[in-house]
């Protein structure tokens, strides 16, 4: 399943008690309970996707409408996939090309809010911890990542993206 729209980011200026990303949640049952939990996330742009199997529950709240995709449909044709992304939740393949990426901005340190940002290479979200690929952070200087067809990017507060030469 995918979100119909990309996700607009909510500028992080309402706090925590304001927020209004997109948030989601995937269950092994229909309690929905943290044992429960399978894979989730919070998207600040971008277009969320979540594979699941018969008999999870999904929660959302605040991501508007999803939708059915058949899997044969995806990655038709990831080469005329945008090479451009900002922050948000991004499928590799479909939301932008595969390849490696390097952000605009130089961070100027490790670890200091608003200083750098933060990267998820992800290959589906069908198993929360072992589908991480790759978890990184920028700074000092740019960040950079290499991208599959089929990956799942998550980007905060790095900016644009640019497919490299």
């Amino acid at each position: 399943y995918r979100t119909v729209e990309e996700q607009v980011p909510d500028g992080r200026d309402g706090g925590v008690l304001f927020d209004r990303s997109c948030k989601f949640g995937q269950y092994s049952d229909a309690d929905g309970g943290l044992g429960a939990l399978i894979a989730g996330g919070t998207a600040d742009g971008g277009r969320p996707t979540l594979t699941l199997s018969e008999g999870h529950l999904v929660r959302t709240q605040r991501c508007g409408t999803w939708e059915r995709v058949d899997e044969a449909d995806l990655f038709d044709d990831p080469e005329a996939a945008p090479t451009t992304v900002t922050d948000g939740m991004w499928l590799v393949g479909e939301d932008l090309r595969p390849g490696t990426y390097r952000t605009d901005a130089e961070f100027t340190e490790k670890y200091v809010e608003g200083a750098f940002c933060a990267w998820e290479v992800d290959s589906t979200w069908t198993d929360w911890d072992a589908e991480i690929l790759e978890v990184s952070f920028a700074g000092p200087g740019p960040g950079e990542v290499t991208l599959a067809t089929g990956q799942q990017f998550v980007s905060d507060e790095c900016g644009t993206w640019r497919l490299q030469p």
